[in-house]
């Protein structure tokens, strides 16, 4: 009974500590004694304003979230609750009532996801991860890829998320509001290969060292074969039998030459076309292989052809200040890009004498095909005749591969490869083949043909480096046409010797290419477009650029209608209206 009566007196008790104030203050207003209550706020997960308020007063609250973890709502404990201005903010109010209250702060877990990466681990090279972790959306994470034995690292790929520089064996990748996955990917290192030239045969390309390459003569009518025989370094390649047409030799671990010896005997006449060699071998002294050397004649000399043997495949050359004989295999028709640097008369022969076939305007873009004494034959349009030499100014222009084929030592596929050239390689064009399929051209220090639809012209972007005087032709002692000043914004559309020929605004001319510097744009794209092998929507997509896109442009199409730019490791052409 006594346990009972405890019990309920505790109650009664516990009831009047609810409903008696927290604190009475007393104070005098005048000469009439005052009562101000306070009472007391409790805050769970963060803290108030104000801990001893009167009621109706204000209280402001700030929630103190726990790593890890993010604010959800605000809630009253208990009785009396309260109204809270804005019970989903992390900070915000309440009215006091009239009896001591406790808030709290609710939270919840911050929700991860898994990313796992393949090929590689996160981290940096120098502070490397684990190849799984739990983060965040929005998280941004260093990932590594690995080292692999014998292949090169291409790119990243992901399921979701975004890498910052897919191209990078180091990067950052942006966690997604889900499980993501990341892919380094890899391509073998190729074992190195090197080059087998056969001149008056087939079999050449390129070949590991060690490989077995089988060669077979081609003998010209009318001539046998002799022997096999190595040209320049290694001089001591072993033949299987260097006496018969058809034979092997084992490939050294560098580039080779091999060459096919031929007799023959002949008769000439004279010509002066314009040729070029497709392979080095001797200048002799006669129409066959048994006759003197007169030393060799390197792959790309340019000739002119003044004799012909009587069966046609040996012919007389002069080279510079040499002349003597070449097989004919070993040498190529061949026209010389050049622009008119004054308007001239287009004569039917070479001299004042021979009458009229129209006339040729300053900086019209010619080809030619042969010369004699001061005179050139050239081809302009579908018009064939004659000017002045020195009314002409030889021009090597800039090109842009669209395909990924070989460079060929002749204007045909029959040719040796002397090497490949991948598609978005820049070359020099410095002529064609007499029936304009084949193109001319010099990348680094080799030279050789390549199919004329597999490259582009590109009018490369410049910058005058001073004030300068544009001129009607590649050199000084031309007439000034017109001024360039300092800084000027140039096209660059070909050069001759010390000359580059430019167009600034309108106006096209040459100045000394000492006083220009080639200069790429940054541009951004204003829609996702195709990037395109070359400037045509006919050529073939290597990717899309996305909307926004910053590229590097490095300058544009003859017709000024495409733009060729590169977007990380890739090089291509895109509509010069798709930049902003």
């Amino acid at each position: 009974m006594l346990k009972k009566l405890t019990k309920i007196l505790l109650v009664f008790v516990m009831a009047l500590q609810i409903l008696t104030p927290s604190l009475t203050v007393n104070a005098n207003e005048g000469n009439s004694p005052t009562q101000t209550t306070l009472w007391h706020v409790t805050v769970q997960g963060g803290t108030g304003s104000r801990t001893d308020v009167q009621a109706d007063e204000t209280v402001t609250v700030v929630a103190t979230a726990p790593s890890g973890y993010r604010f959800v709502r605000w809630e009253s404990v208990g009785e009396p609750t309260v109204n809270f201005a804005h019970a989903t903010s992390p900070t915000t109010t309440f009215e006091m009532p009239a009896a001591d209250v406790t808030v709290r702060a609710v939270f919840e877990p911050i929700p991860t996801f898994t990313l796992t990466v393949v090929n590689g681990r996160t981290g940096s090279a120098s502070d490397p991860g684990p190849t799984s972790i739990q983060a965040p959306a929005g998280q941004r994470i260093d990932i590594a890829a690995a080292h692999r034995a014998g292949y090169a690292f291409t790119h990243w790929t992901s399921t979701a998320g975004v890498i910052e520089t897919p191209n990078n064996r180091y990067t950052t990748f942006t966690m997604p509001a889900q499980p993501a996955t990341v892919t380094a990917h890899f391509e073998p290192i190729a074992a190195p290969t090197f080059t087998a030239i056969v001149e008056g045969g087939t079999g050449g390309g390129r070949f590991e060292a060690g490989t077995t390459v089988s060669i077979r003569a081609t003998v010209p009518v009318g001539y046998r074969f002799v022997h096999w025989e190595s040209v320049g370094a290694p001089t001591t390649l072993n033949f299987a039998n260097p006496a018969a047409e058809n034979t092997t030799f084992v490939m050294q671990s560098s580039d080779v030459t091999v060459r096919a010896v031929f007799e023959s005997t002949s008769i000439t006449h004279n010509v002066r076309n314009i040729a070029v060699m497709n392979r080095t071998m001797p200048l002799r002294s006669g129409p066959g292989a048994n006759t003197v050397s007169q030393g060799n004649i390197n792959q790309g000399t340019r000739l002119l052809i003044i004799g012909e043997s009587a069966n046609g495949t040996w012919v007389q050359v002069q080279a510079g200040t040499r002349t003597g004989w070449v097989n004919r295999m070993r040498v190529n028709n061949f026209r010389v890009n050049a622009v008119a640097n004054t308007g001239v008369i287009l004569r039917t022969g070479p001299g004042t004498n021979f009458g009229q076939n129209g006339n040729v305007s300053r900086g019209a873009n010619v080809s030619v095909i042969a010369r004699s004494g001061e005179w050139s034959n050239i081809q302009i349009g579908n018009r064939n005749g004659w000017v002045r030499t020195e009314r002409l100014d030889e021009i090597a222009n800039v090109a842009v591969m669209n395909h990924s084929v070989p460079l060929r030592s002749g204007p045909s596929a029959n040719h040796a490869s002397l090497g490949n050239l991948t598609r978005g390689t820049r070359v020099t064009v410095v002529g064609t083949s007499a029936n304009g399929q084949w193109t001319r051209i010099r990348v680094g220090n080799n030279t050789g043909w390549v199919n004329s639809t597999r490259l582009n012209d590109l009018r490369l972007f410049a910058t005058s480096t001073a004030a300068v005087p544009l001129r009607g032709g590649a050199g000084s002692n031309f007439a000034q046409i017109g001024s360039v000043p300092r800084g000027a914004n140039l096209r660059f559309l070909g050069q001759s010797g010390d000359w580059a020929r430019v167009q600034v605004g309108s106006n096209v001319g040459w100045i000394r290419t000492e006083r220009m510097s080639a200069v790429v744009q940054t541009r951004r794209v204003t829609a996702t477009v195709p990037l395109r092998g070359g400037p045509g929507s006919d050529f073939a997509q290597v990717r899309n650029v996305p909307n926004n896109a910053q590229v590097t442009v490095f300058g544009t199409s003859r017709s000024g209608e495409w733009s060729h730019i590169r977007i990380g490791n890739d090089v291509g052409w895109i509509r010069t209206n798709r930049l902003r």
